[in-house]
């Protein structure tokens, strides 16, 4: 049994998807007869669990692949299909990705989405049933195009915005969070799931011990380093909930951050509190989130200086994101407007230099090609024109002097 498909013409167009989704056969995917219970959520949910504890995939990237199943079984459920493997079809996964567009999802939410559903197909390829045959034969998600993405540049708090974000009183539940992460530029992610446990206390430096996002299955366990204002708050906020030693066993597990009810944030609890207290804090250029703090805590980080006046090699910059390849951090980085007025101005006072003007100390610059090293002086034209004037002024009286000799010779030659 298929999905029907949305006519061209009754779908919203989401910058990519539309028609592109029409182009694939629509053919339901062949399944292998098995015994035993068929149910899709069954096997979405073995699939999850075959690639946390055999395939090590990350905790953060294991929930979103559950999300996309969830609401890949809403979406049968609202059509009237049964919790069937046999759904899991070329015809109803493109029918779900139309449904998320003509709900509005952004394209690059969708690509999220079908990615999980593409990870969990291949999964099942894999898996066998009790007769040993793969639960599916082939991918779904793979025979009709996906939405294409634009990635547009993520924008970051400037310099006054970020100071009064910081400047809007919160109790300690919620300012710690905002603090950490303007702090750290931690993932949301990272830092809900954070326990008091991870926080580290060594030879007078605290970082915390957390389990970092990585690429498909690694799980990285980085140390983040927490600046000695924040770690003050920190550990004001852990005495206040009668919390003196962090690595006490009866606290090592509790949540680090807690939610007024005394609970572990969610994700979408913390981006919601970044999004009140920028709005408290008159941002209304972009709607504040913990993504965006992590890029502007780049940008501060690129300004920042150690003791010599160096400034942070791009390794350095890159570790503090816990990144492992620094050329992760080419998508963070940004300029203050004010950087490239001064790198325009910088540009206007060369071209002045380039076309012989005055250069930043109104001296007159030389336009000349630079001789090679050993070479003679290449004369002056000032000089060679002098020299010719010279030479015609010596050239004339030579002639007259010739001439007077002449005439003196011609002249004894008559007396005689």
């Amino acid at each position: 049994m298929t999905a029907p498909i949305l006519p061209v013409s009754a779908k919203p167009r989401a910058r990519g998807l539309g028609r592109n989704l029409h182009s694939a056969k629509l053919g339901p995917i062949v399944v292998k007869g098995r015994s035993g219970s068929s149910k899709l959520s069954r096997l979405t949910t073995e699939a999850l669990q075959h690639l946390a504890a055999v395939r090590n995939y990350s905790s953060v990237t294991c929930e979103n692949y559950q999300i996309a199943c969830d609401q890949f079984h809403d979406f049968l459920r609202a059509k009237g299909l049964p919790d069937d493997i046999r759904q899991f079809t070329v015809a109803n996964v493109q029918g779900f990705a139309e449904a998320l567009a003509a709900k509005q999802h952004k394209p690059s939410t969708i690509v999220v989405r079908l990615h999980g559903l593409s990870s969990i197909a291949n999964t099942l390829m894999q898996l066998k049933d009790a007769r040993g045959r793969p639960y599916l034969t082939e991918n779904p998600t793979r025979t009709f195009e996906w939405p294409t993405v634009d990635t547009p540049e993520t924008k970051f708090l400037l310099p006054d915005e970020l100071s009064a974000f910081l400047a809007v009183a919160r109790p300690l539940r919620e300012s710690i969070p905002r603090d950490l992460l303007v702090d750290t530029g931690l993932r949301v992610s990272e830092l809900y799931r954070a326990n008091v446990g991870d926080v580290i206390s060594v030879a007078g430096h605290t970082s915390l011990a957390l389990t970092v996002k990585g690429r498909g299955r690694r799980i990285r366990k980085r140390h983040v380093p927490v600046s000695t204002e924040i770690v003050v708050a920190l550990f004001e906020y852990l005495t206040e909930r009668g919390i003196a030693n962090p690595q006490d066993a009866e606290h090592r597990e509790k949540p680090l951050v807690l939610t007024s009810e005394g609970h572990r944030w969610k994700r979408t609890g913390l981006s919601a509190l970044m999004f009140r207290i920028g709005r408290d804090a008159g941002i209304d250029r972009f709607r504040v989130s913990s993504h965006k703090l992590r890029h502007t805590a780049n940008v501060v980080a690129r300004l920042a200086r150690h003791e010599d006046g160096t400034a942070l090699d791009r390794w350095t910059r890159s570790r503090l994101l816990t990144h492992d390849n620094p050329q992760s951090l080419d998508r963070y980085e940004h300029l203050l407007p004010e950087e490239l007025s001064e790198a325009r101005e910088a540009q206007r006072r060369a071209l002045s230099r380039y076309l012989g003007g005055s250069g930043t100390n109104g001296a007159a610059v030389d336009r000349r090609p630079a001789r090679a090293v050993g070479a003679p002086d290449a004369p002056d034209p000032m000089t060679m024109s002098a020299m010719r004037d010279r030479l015609d002024s010596l050239a004339r009286d030579v002639a007259l002097l010739v001439a007077g000799l002449r005439a003196g010779a011609n002249g004894a030659a008559e007396s005689h």
